[in-house]
């Protein structure tokens, strides 16, 4: 664990992300950090495997962002460094720390549980997306982090109903909320029509709580073995 500094900067081969590397922008010689933006990293084998910043610090009150790199996740990195800048945050001065994040990131609202944030309130956030492909993957995203499971493949439906090309993305998201409404034999069919449009992101689909269920079945380790075949295809 390492308090964000400039040293950070001069480690080869070190890719720092840009929120760390913004903290460290905002950062004069002479600046009080506490005062204007600081961070902690989780540092592993040459790599930033998870970091927590505060970059928006108004008066005694500052705003908390994290990140953990995809290999590193649901090893407890997340809090780990969020405390770290908690503490350090408290104890130079701050008096509030607002967490905030979207209703479908049910991993940060955990994690925000986790280290004694309260629920204060509900807001809407209004995104505007040129995309129209996107949009209807993001609609079904968030219905599928609230647990608007129907919502979320009636999302999907009307994306596969209005285009053509459907990212394997969207069907991934359909089988989740297939099998959250217990249609394992649903779930599979949307996993399957994943991998036949490409889909070969066979970490992200293990990392997948929801699919507890599926695993260990002969089904969901040929979907998994034709996903590795993806990604070979992919890698060549």
């Amino acid at each position: 664990m390492q308090r964000v500094d400039r040293s950070l900067l001069d480690r080869a081969g070190l890719e720092v992300p840009d929120d760390v590397k913004n903290v460290l922008e905002m950062c004069g010689p002479d600046d009080d950090p506490a005062q204007v933006g600081f961070g902690f990293v989780a540092l592993h084998e040459g790599k930033i495997a998870a970091h927590a910043v505060v970059d928006c610090i108004v008066g005694d009150a500052g705003d908390i962002g994290l990140v953990t790199a995809e290999d590193y996740r649901r090893r407890g990195l997340a809090t780990i460094t969020s405390a770290a800048v908690i503490e350090y945050g408290f104890s130079h001065g701050l008096k509030m720390i607002d967490w905030e994040c979207g209703e479908d990131n049910i991993g940060s609202l955990r994690t925000a549980e986790k280290l004694g944030f309260e629920r204060e309130r509900d807001h809407t956030l209004y995104l505007w997306d040129y995309d129209e492909t996107w949009h209807w993957i993001g609609l079904a995203r968030s219905h599928l982090g609230a647990e608007r499971y129907r919502q979320a493949l009636d999302a999907v439906e009307q994306l596969i109903a209005q285009q053509e090309g459907v990212p394997p993305f969207a069907f991934h998201l359909a089988a989740s909320a297939w099998v959250r409404l217990g249609e394992a034999d649903k779930a599979f069919e949307y996993l399957e029509t994943a991998v036949d449009k490409g889909w070969a992101s066979v970490a992200y689909t293990e990392d997948q709580e929801e699919f507890e269920s599926l695993r260990g079945t002969p089904r969901w380790e040929a979907v998994l073995e034709r996903m590795r075949q993806n990604k070979k295809g992919d890698a060549g």
